[in-house]
């Protein structure tokens, strides 16, 4: 009987069979002389495997920590990386990746001299600061309370607005309509983040404007739209004899005892926290 010790990378062929874990392994058979005999073999098996793994470090300067995860079961490995070309020897290096495609490989030594390489890819996306926010109007009001606001378009980017009143959108354009009561202004934040969750931010001041501005005309005929005469305020509405006509918050919705009043100028008395403004509006259907 004889025993055998090997050390060997990734496998190890002997009597005809080829072992790629380590353990003992015994191998009978006949002498010349006829005999039953027996081999051991006391194997040892160096498996080298690693994934490769990196973390983004710096959003502007797209720097990456490249990280070496041994998954395998050798120890005291010598560590080794080649970046587009470039060798590197830390373990865990750190480097600044421009937008593209990049080849990463990383070369493992065991103690016992086993070399094996492992391989990946990183697409760097190009980062993008330059979010600036438009809005349409600038300014709101009681009467127009309803607002655009909108940032470049990225793809594979979320957006969350704060739009200042505990509400919130989720788009690159958005739409927001504010329950206005007598804010003098309206702080937005708008957050972006990327893919590599990299993060911006940037804030707009929207201002109220409380002061009374009623039209002139309006067109009550039940199409959706501008049928009401200042709904939200209190309004008083007079004919041309002086009739009131109308008086309350709600809005005027053109008519006088159930009945639409004919296409005519009435007088308005609207008051709003002790302001008093008067002028006419025009019915038009």
């Amino acid at each position: 009987h004889t025993t055998l010790t090997a050390t060997a990378c990734e496998e190890y062929e002997w009597r005809g069979n080829v072992y790629t874990e380590s353990g003992t392994y015994v191998h009978n058979y006949e002498n010349e002389l006829g005999c039953a005999s027996s081999e051991t073999l006391v194997l040892t098996i160096n498996i080298i495997k690693y994934d490769i793994e990196y973390v983004l470090l710096d959003c502007k300067s797209r720097k990456y920590q490249f990280i070496p995860k041994n998954v395998g079961k050798t120890k005291g490995d010598k560590i080794e990386w080649n970046i587009d070309g470039r060798t590197f020897e830390e373990d865990s290096p750190e480097v600044e990746m421009p937008e593209g495609e990049h080849k990463i490989k990383l070369i493992v030594t065991s103690v016992a001299g086993c070399t094996k390489e492992f391989e990946s890819t990183l697409s760097v996306t190009e980062y993008f600061d330059q979010y600036t926010i438009e809005t349409t109007p600038q300014v709101v009001s009681k009467s127009h309370p309803t607002i655009r606001l909108y940032t470049e378009y990225r793809p594979n980017v979320s957006y969350e607005w704060d739009f200042g009143d505990n509400a919130y959108g989720f788009d690159n354009d958005v739409i927001h309509t504010y329950q206005i009561n007598q804010e003098q202004f309206y702080d937005v934040y708008l957050t972006v983040t990327d893919e590599n969750n990299c993060v911006e931010e940037r804030k707009i001041r929207i201002l109220v404007d409380n002061t009374i501005a009623p039209p002139n005309v309006f067109t009550p005929n039940s199409d959706g739209y501008n049928d009401l005469f200042m709904s939200g305020w209190h309004i008083k509405i007079f004919d041309r004899k002086g009739v009131l006509l109308y008086e309350g918050d709600k809005g005027w919705d053109g008519t006088y005892l159930n009945k639409m009043v004919p296409n005519d100028t009435y007088f308005y008395i609207l008051t709003d926290n002790g302001v008093t403004k008067k002028g006419f509006i025009t019915i038009i259907r």
